[in-house]
């Protein structure tokens, strides 16, 4: 399989689509946030591709990031481009982006509707459906019907001295009825409402989740920041007969951006519905002050083969 440059999620990831007068529409909703000011901005908007029949471009409202702000901000979107399924979902996104991700929502908001989401009760809402960057085994996708509701979230830490201009874009790769050999769903574990201690000592955050359906595990990944120290993800019938499927050690910065994923494409993972999921995050906060969500996360995401339905689990500590 052809692997492409991976730039995370998460945990995570998503679900959407709409056409080019839909993204109009969103960018004119969003004319609020650019400030009629003499302040100088320095321009990292993401220029947009030209049309192609082949993908569905989403196309996120330009926003003005002051220096020093730590801004995650959704729009709500729909899918008005039919029913679709995506093989492939690229993000572009300019200098000091954490991420941007395509999530479901169980409380949608008027189509262009733009908000602060950065708080921890707005993430009870929303659950991953495509992963982006990584492709899926030739002729499979990820079925996204028509009239779906979504929203496209974008995370920015300006760390300049200069307020900046940014618009992020989301690109998805659909593949024709013909071309459809299977589908795919994302599996997803997350935790929430944690805090990691400002002592600089090594803390260990653990969770379980249980299996809801048969699953065949294509890919798994881990989701930290940068005070992660090490991962792991396991599996198994019982909490006392759990094997290891994704270990990272030691974790590193650079990980909370492109993580390492493990790959199970000549031979898929079968978890049985029922099973135990474990998710393990070490930490050693250093910062001098205590750390919780989304300033830090533990998550694991992973694609399942030969499904429609999503895994997610989503644990409040």
């Amino acid at each position: 399989m052809n692997m492409r440059k991976w730039n995370w999620m998460l945990v995570a990831l998503i679900m959407g689509a709409c056409d080019g007068e839909d993204s109009a529409d969103v960018e004119a909703d969003s004319a609020a946030n650019i400030e009629n000011t003499q302040e100088e901005i320095t321009d990292l908007r993401v220029p947009i591709p030209d049309p192609d029949p082949k993908f569905v471009d989403l196309i996120r409202p330009e926003r003005i990031i002051k220096p020093g702000e730590d801004a995650m901000y959704c729009t709500h979107l729909t899918n008005d481009a039919g029913d679709l399924a995506v093989h492939y979902l690229d993000v572009m996104q300019g200098k000091f982006g954490h991420h941007v991700v395509l999530l479901a929502t169980t409380d949608p908001k008027e189509h262009g509707t733009t908000e602060d989401c950065s708080n921890d009760a707005y993430m009870e809402n929303v659950s991953a459906d495509v992963l982006s960057g990584t492709e899926l085994p030739d002729g499979y996708a990820v079925n996204i019907p028509a009239g779906t509701k979504y929203i496209l979230q974008s995370h920015y830490v300006n760390a300049s001295l200069k307020s900046i201009r940014v618009r992020d874009i989301a690109r998805m790769e659909t593949l024709k009825p013909e071309e459809i050999k299977g589908w795919a769903a994302t599996m997803t574990t997350n935790i929430r409402n944690f805090e990691v201690p400002a002592d600089g000592k090594e803390y260990e955050l653990t969770f379980d989740c249980i299996a809801d359906q048969d699953m065949t595990l294509h890919l798994a990944g881990p989701h930290m920041h940068e005070w992660g120290t090490r991962f792991e993800f396991l599996a198994g019938p019982d909490t006392d007969n759990l094997s290891s499927i994704v270990y990272v050690d030691p974790w590193k910065p650079e990980y909370r951006d492109l993580p390492p994923i493990s790959l199970f494409q000549s031979n898929p993972m079968i978890i049985p519905k029922g099973s135990i999921l474990r998710t393990t995050c070490i930490y050693a906060n250093t910062t001098g002050k205590t750390l919780d969500f989304p300033a830090e996360m533990c998550s694991t995401f992973g694609y399942i083969l030969e499904t429609k339905q999503r895994f997610m689990c989503d644990t409040v500590k």
